[in-house]
C-alpha cells in the first residue's frame, strides 16, 4: 500500500491494494460525500461504497489485489473522540439530578440490540467461507464495533472491538492519532471504571516510578471520598504489548531522515507502538505532524523531520518509545494507591513486569539453549547459540544443505534440492572480518548467504565474512519496583516531601548466577517554602528549595525518571558509574509577579570514587514595557575517573515594537576534558558559540512573518587548546498570509552553509543545505476556480528495500505464483498480481535493510478545478453554454535524486525514470475535461493520465509507467435505453535491473461500447463489447495480442430486500508470444490464447434492517484447462 497526503490541507489521495472490504483511510474524520474511488481510471459508483466517515473508514467489496486510488477530504479532528473541559463521569455528581439540568430524556421504547436506547453504535461483523475446485476451503471474518452510551441510569459503557489479526497502525504524520488497534470495553460510573482489553498504563504519583505502557488485560480504578480522607486506587493486570527503548542519535548535516530506531537489545527491525514515542532535539520536546516537527513510520521504525526542524551535525536527537517485542510473553502487574487528608498525601505504588521463560514466542529454545542461558548468568552477550535447525524440506522456506569444504565442517550451502535442503538457518551480523558468511542474493523467500573460505597467513587464520549462522539468545527478564511517599503541607506555603523506593531487576531468570546485583534502593527528601514580602499579588516572593537524592549502585529504573539530558548536564555520557549516587540540590528563586525572576542553584553529584561533580547555575527572566530578557547559565567541575570543566549559557533578549519583535539569542558552551597524566585536553573537548538575530510578528495575527540570521562557530581540541574547526551560517524566513480564507500562502524556507576551517580537526565535509516548503490555496468566483499548491525541497536518505512473498489461504492474498520455468522453485520474477480470487494465495512483505543512500528530496502537488457552472448556470447566452464545461487537473510528484545539479534537485517536473541519478519516484498527472458532467441525458469526458514510479531495491532499480487517453461518451437515449462508449489509447511499461522477463513497453488500444436496458428500478441488462489490441515494442520482443470480449450483465434489484448480479463473457485471444511468462500474464489479463469463458453470479440480500447475506460464484474456462469454480458465502451485520 502506497500512501500520500499533503500537509496543511484537508485533501487526501491514496493508492490502495485491496485485501479486505474494510479500508481504514485516515486517523481524522472524513467529510461525508467526498470519497471518490478510482479503479482502472474509472470512478466507482458511490452507491457501492458504504462510508463510516466519522470513524475514518469505508466498506467496499473488491477482488483481492485490485489496485484503486481513493480521493477524499478530512475534518481537522476525529469527531468521534470525546472532548470535555472537565470529565463529567469522573469528577462531577450526576448533573441530571439537578433542576433545569437541560438534559433531555426521551420516553422509553421497545428496541432490539441494534436500536438500543442510550447507546451509539457503529461498525459491522461478518463471517464467510470461500471454496472451489482449485483451492482449499478458507474462512474469513471481520469484526469492527464502536459502542458508547449508558447501560443504566448510573453506568456507562465505551467499547471498541475488532477481531483483525493484524493490527492496523495509524499514519504517524498527524498530531492526533486514532487508535485503530485499541480493542477494549470500558464500564464506568462517576467514581469507578473497569477496562477489559487494550489500555494505557501511565506514571503514578511519585518521583522514581515512571512508565508509559500499552497492555492488554484488565484495569480497575476508583476514587472514594470518606468523612475524613479520600482514597484513589488503580490496579491492573495485563500482557505487555511493548518494550521500552531509548535512542540517542547524533544528527547528520543536512539529513532530515529517515533515521532508523533500534530496540533496547539493539534489534534492527522493530515495530514502534503508535503514539508511544517522545522525541527531543537539544532537550526540547517536539510535536508530531507534517505541519509540526516530525513524522514517523511506525511499521518501519523510521523518523523523518519536517522543514520546521533543520537537522545538522550539531543536533542532539533523543527518541523514547515502546516497540513490539515477541521474544517472550510478558506480563505486567501494577497497583497505585493515594490517600489524602487535608494537608497530607500518602502514596504507595507497586509494579512488576516479567517475561514468562516457559513461553518463548519468536525464539525456539531447545534444552541446550536453555542450559546455555543458565550458564551465562547476567553476561547474556555470551549466549551465542548455533542457529541451524533441521526442519525438513519446504518450498516456502530458505533452506541450506550441510556439507564440508577445505576441511571446515560444517559448511552450509543454499539449496533448493528436496533431498538435501533440510536446514533452516538464522544469520547474525558479527562484524566485518569476524564471520564466515556474506550475503549472496535475495530470493522471493528472503536473503541467502554463502560461505567464504578464510585466509591463512603465517599460520594465522583471517576470516573474510561478516555473518555467522548463530543467534544471540535473548534472556527472560523480571523487573520490579515498589515506592512509597509522603507529601506534607507545612503552614500555608511550605511543603515537605519524602519518597523511598525498592527495585529488583533479574536480567536472566533462567540462571541463579550473579544475583547479588539484582536489588537496589533509593530515596529522595525535599522541602520548599514560599516567603512573601508584602501582601499584594505583584510583591516579591522568595522561594527556597532543597532536596537530597540517593540511589544505590544496583538501582534499576523502569523508564527514565530524571531530566532528558541528565547525563549530558553532568558530563557522564558514555560513562559507567560504579558506586551509589548522591545528589543534592539547593535553589533560591526571587520572583516579582509576572515581571521577573532571579534564581541561583548549587548542586552536587557523587558516585563513589568514579565521579564527583559540583554545579552552579543561575537564571534571570525580566519582562516589562515590551522588553523580554531570558538567561540561564551553569558551571560544572567534575573529578574522579575523568576531570572536566563545563561552562555554558543561553540568553534571549527581545523588544516588541507595535506587534513586531526584534531579538537576539545566543548559546555558548565550553566543555574541557583533561588528561590525568598531563595538562593536555582530551580529543572530546570542544566549545561553540551560536547566535541568532531575528525579526518576527505576533503568533496571534492572521498574517505572520519572520526572518532570522544564525551563525555557529565550533572549536575542537588539538590536545593543546581548542582551535577553530567549523563555521556555519544559516538564513531563514517564514511567512503565513492567512487573513483572506480564499487566498492563503505559507512559506517556510531555510539555507545553511557549513564551512570547514581546519580539516585536520574534523572529518566533516563542507555542505550546503536548502530546506523549503511552500503552500498556496486560492479560490475565486464561488469556487468556480480553485487551486492548491504544495512544494517542498530538502535533503535526506533513501532506504534500499527487499521484499519476500508469504503464502496465505486462498482468497486472502494479493499475488499468485506461476512457475514459469517449471523448476519448482519460487523466484522473484514468478509472482504476479492475482486476477482471480482462487489464485490470490500470497502477500508481499517489504523488508527494510540497513543500507541508506543520501538523497535530495523534491515533493510537489498541484490541483486545479474549473467549474463555470458555479457562476454561469443561471445565466443566458454564451455563458450558459460554457457552464456545461468543467475541468479537473491534479499533479503529484515525490522524487529523490543524488544529482548535485540544482536544476535536477529543484525541478518537480523531471520524471524520466531512466535518469541514473533518480533514486525514487512516485509521480502522477491526471486531467479530466467534462462536457455536460451533471447532465442527465448526454455527457462526454476526456481523461489523460500519466503515472510513473521508480523504487530503489537491494538488487537494483525497479521502474514502471502507465500513460493513456480515455474518452467516455454517455447517452441516455430514452429513460429505458442507455449507451456508454469508452475508448482508450496508451502505453504501459516496466523495467527491472534484476528480474528477467519484467522488461516491456506495451502500446495498447481499447474500445468498449456498452448498451443497457433498464425498464424500471428493479431490472437492468447490459450487453458489452471490449476490443483490445496490445503490441510490445520490437526491442522487447514485439509480442502482439488481440482480445475480443463479448459480455452480458443482468442486474435485478428488489427494493430493501436484495439484488442479483450475473455476468457471462466470451473472450477470444490471439497471441504470438509465450503465454507462460510474466509478459504473457500482463498482456492476456491472466487468461490463455484461444477461447475463454468467464461467468459470475452474486446475490446480496438484506435479511433484516441490519443484516445482509452475500452469495458469490465465479468461474472461468480456457481451451487447455478445466473449468475453475469458486464460491463464497458471507453474512454481515451492521451496527
Amino acid at each position: 500500500m502506497v500512501k500520500g497526503a499533503l500537509a496543511q490541507t484537508n485533501f487526501r489521495s491514496k493508492n490502495w491494494i485491496s485485501t479486505t472490504d474494510t479500508i481504514w483511510l485516515d486517523t481524522l474524520s472524513i467529510v461525508p460525500g467526498t470519497v471518490e474511488v478510482i479503479r482502472n481510471g474509472k470512478t466507482i459508483d458511490p452507491s457501492l461504497i458504504r462510508e463510516e466517515p466519522f470513524y475514518g473508514y469505508i466498506l467496499l467489496s473488491l477482488p483481492p489485489g485490485d489496485s484503486i486510488q481513493i480521493n477524499y477530504r478530512v475534518f481537522p479532528e476525529q469527531l468521534t473522540r470525546i472532548h470535555y473541559h472537565k470529565s463529567l463521569p469522573e469528577n462531577s455528581p450526576d448533573i441530571k439530578n439537578r433542576p433545569n439540568s437541560f438534559s433531555f430524556q426521551p420516553g422509553k421504547k421497545n428496541s432490539d440490540f441494534f436500536d438500543s436506547d442510550g447507546l451509539s453504535k457503529s461498525g459491522s461483523i461478518s463471517r464467510g467461507v470461500n471454496f472451489g475446485n482449485n483451492q482449499d476451503l478458507s474462512v474469513n471474518s471481520n469484526l469492527n464495533l464502536q459502542l458508547s452510551g449508558k447501560i443504566s441510569d448510573r453506568v456507562s459503557i465505551l467499547a471498541s472491538i475488532t477481531d483483525d489479526n493484524i493490527p492496523i497502525q495509524p499514519d504517524g504524520n498527524t498530531q492526533q492519532l486514532q487508535d485503530f488497534d485499541q480493542v477494549f470495553i470500558k464500564v464506568y460510573d462517576q467514581k469507578s471504571a473497569l477496562i477489559a482489553g487494550d489500555f494505557w498504563m501511565k506514571k503514578p504519583k511519585g518521583y522514581f516510578m515512571v512508565y508509559q505502557k500499552r497492555g492488554q488485560g484488565a484495569s480497575f480504578s476508583t476514587k472514594q471520598d470518606f468523612k475524613n480522607f479520600s482514597y484513589e486506587t488503580r490496579t491492573s493486570a495485563a500482557i505487555s504489548k511493548g518494550k521500552f527503548a531509548r535512542n540517542v542519535i547524533q544528527g547528520v548535516e543536512g539529513n532530515q531522515g529517515p533515521y532508523r530506531l533500534k530496540g533496547s537489545e539493539n534489534e534492527t527491525f522493530i515495530i514502534v507502538l503508535a503514539g508511544t514515542e517522545v522525541v527531543y532535539i537539544d532537550g526540547q520536546q517536539l510535536k508530531r505532524g507534517q505541519e509540526n516537527d516530525y513524522v514517523i513510520d511506525y511499521n518501519t521504525s523510521e523518523i523523518t523531520f519536517t522543514p520546521n526542524r533543520l537537522i545538522t551535525k550539531d543536533r542532539r536527537i533523543i527518541v523514547e518509545f515502546q516497540y513490539s517485542d515477541k521474544n517472550y510473553a510478558r506480563s505486567i502487574l501494577e497497583s497505585n494507591n493515594v490517600f489524602s487528608k487535608e494537608k497530607t498525601l500518602i502514596y504507595v505504588n507497586a509494579y512488576s513486569e516479567q517475561d514468562s521463560k516457559n513461553q518463548p514466542l519468536q525464539q525456539n529454545l531447545s534444552d541446550s539453549a536453555k542450559l546455555l542461558l543458565n550458564s551465562v548468568g547476567d553476561s547474556t552477550q555470551l549466549a551465542v547459540f548455533p542457529s541451524a535447525d533441521s526442519v525438513g524440506y519446504s518450498d516456502n522456506l530458505v533452506l541450506y544443505k550441510k556439507t564440508d569444504s577445505l576441511g571446515y565442517n560444517p559448511v552450509y550451502v543454499y539449496s533448493t534440492n528436496p533431498d538435501s535442503a533440510l536446514y533452516r538457518l538464522h544469520f547474525a551480523f558479527v562484524g566485518s572480518g569476524k564471520g564466515d558468511y556474506v550475503q549472496s542474493e535475495f530470493t522471493a523467500l528472503g536473503r541467502t548467504f554463502k560461505w567464504v573460505a578464510p585466509d591463512t597467513v603465517g599460520g594465522i587464520i583471517y576470516q573474510r565474512g561478516d555473518h555467522n549462522p548463530v543467534q544471540v539468545l535473548i534472556s527472560p527478564k523480571k523487573r520490579q519496583m515498589v515506592s512509597a511517599g509522603l507529601e506534607q503541607q507545612i503552614g500555608k506555603k511550605g511543603k515537605f516531601s519524602v519518597e523511598g523506593v525498592y527495585t529488583n531487576y533479574n536480567r536472566n531468570t533462567f540462571s541463579d548466577l550473579n544475583k547479588s546485583d539484582d536489588q537496589g534502593y533509593g530515596f529522595k527528601i525535599g522541602y520548599e517554602q514560599e516567603i512573601r514580602i508584602g501582601k499584594k499579588e505583584n510583591d516579591i516572593r522568595i522561594v527556597p528549595k532543597v532536596s537530597i537524592e540517593n540511589i544505590s549502585k544496583n538501582f534499576s529504573q523502569i523508564e527514565r525518571f530524571r531530566a532528558v539530558e541528565f547525563e549530558r548536564n553532568w558530563n557522564i555520557l558514555n560513562r559507567t558509574l560504579t558506586g551509589d549516587q548522591y545528589i543534592s540540590d539547593v535553589k533560591f528563586d526571587v520572583l516579582k509577579g509576572k515581571t521577573g525572576r532571579l534564581g541561583y542553584g548549587f548542586n552536587t553529584f557523587y558516585s563513589g570514587s568514579s565521579f564527583q561533580g559540583q554545579m552552579q547555575n543561575g537564571i534571570l527572566n525580566y519582562q516589562e514595557k515590551g522588553w523580554d530578557l531570558r538567561f540561564t547559565g551553569s558551571s560544572l567541575q567534575t573529578d574522579g575517573a575523568v576531570k572536566t570543566q563545563f561552562n555554558r549559557h543561553k540568553s534571549n533578549l527581545s523588544k516588541n515594537i507595535k506587534g513586531i519583535t526584534i531579538g537576539f539569542r545566543d548559546e555558548q558552551e565550553s566543555n574541557k576534558f583533561f588528561i590525568r597524566t598531563s595538562d593536555s585536553l582530551a580529543k572530546n573537548s570542544y566549545s561553540f558559540y551560536d547566535y541568532e538575530i531575528y525579526l518576527q510578528s505576533a503568533d496571534s495575527s492572521n498574517n505572520r512573518f519572520g526572518a532570522s540570521y544564525r551563525e555557529r562557530r565550533d572549536r575542537i581540541s588539538d590536545t593543546l587548546s581548542l582551535s577553530k574547526a567549523t563555521r556555519a551560517r544559516q538564513y531563514a524566513i517564514k511567512t503565513d498570509l492567512l487573513k483572506n480564507p480564499k487566498n492563503q500562502l505559507r512559506i517556510n524556507a531555510g539555507y545553511r552553509e557549513l564551512e570547514i576551517i581546519d580539516t585536520t580537526l574534523t572529518s566533516q565535509k563542507p555542505d550546503q543545505t536548502i530546506l523549503t516548503r511552500i503552500e498556496y490555496d486560492f479560490k475565486m468566483a464561488k469556487n468556480a476556480v480553485s487551486l492548491s499548491t504544495f512544494y517542498e525541497i530538502g535533503t535526506g536518505q533513501e532506504l534500499k528495500k527487499e521484499f519476500i512473498y508469504l503464502e496465505v489461504p486462498a482468497g486472502q492474498g494479493i499475488y499468485t505464483w506461476i512457475d514459469y520455468n517449471e523448476n519448482g522453485v519460487k523466484e522473484l520474477n514468478e509472482f504476479e498480481i492475482a486476477a482471480f480470487p482462487d489464485q490470490a494465495t500470497y502477500i508481499r512483505s517489504f523488508t527494510p535493510t540497513n543500507e541508506y543512500v543520501k538523497t535530495y528530496t523534491n515533493q510537489f502537488s498541484q490541483t486545479l478545478n474549473l467549474n463555470p457552472a458555479n457562476i454561469w448556470k443561471n445565466k443566458k447566452g454564451i455563458r450558459k453554454k460554457l457552464s456545461v464545461l468543467s475541468n479537473q487537473t491534479a499533479y503529484r510528484v515525490d522524487r529523490k535524486t543524488n544529482s548535485e545539479s540544482e536544476g535536477n534537485r529543484f525541478n518537480p517536473f523531471l520524471r524520466e525514470v531512466s535518469d541514473s541519478s533518480l533514486l525514487s519516484l512516485n509521480a502522477s498527472f491526471r486531467n479530466t475535461f467534462f462536457i455536460n458532467r451533471t447532465g442527465s441525458v448526454f455527457g462526454i469526458d476526456h481523461t489523460y493520465q500519466d503515472v510513473r514510479g521508480k523504487s530503489l531495491l537491494t538488487n537494483g532499480f525497479d521502474s514502471r509507467f502507465n500513460r493513456f487517453h480515455l474518452v467516455k461518451i454517455r447517452w441516455n437515449i430514452t429513460p429505458e435505453y442507455n449507451l456508454v462508449v469508452e475508448g482508450e489509447q496508451g502505453t504501459k511499461g516496466n523495467n527491472s535491473d534484476f528480474l528477467s522477463g519484467r522488461n516491456y513497453s506495451i502500446s495498447y488500444l481499447k474500445a468498449n461500447p456498452k448498451f443497457s436496458y433498464q425498464p424500471n428500478t428493479k431490472f437492468r441488462s447490459t450487453i458489452a463489447y471490449k476490443y483490445s489490441d496490445k503490441q510490445n515494442k520490437e526491442e522487447y520482443g514485439n509480442e502482439h495480442a488481440v482480445i475480443n470480449d463479448i459480455g452480458l450483465e443482468i442486474r435485478y434489484n428488489v427494493v430493501n430486500k436484495g439484488s442479483l448480479l450475473a455476468t457471462f463473457n466470451y473472450v477470444g485471444i490471439i497471441y504470438n508470444g509465450n503465454s507462460s511468462s510474466s509478459l504473457g500474464f500482463e498482456m492476456l489479463d491472466a487468461l490463455k490464447p484461444g477461447t475463454n469463458f468467464t461467468w459470475t453470479a452474486s446475490w446480496q440480500q438484506n435479511l433484516s434492517k441490519h443484516m445482509q447475506l452475500n452469495l458469490t460464484y465465479n468461474a472461468r474456462k480456457t481451451e487447455s484447462n478445466k473449468s475453475i469454480h469458486t464460491g463464497g458465502v458471507q453474512i454481515r451485520a451492521y451496527f
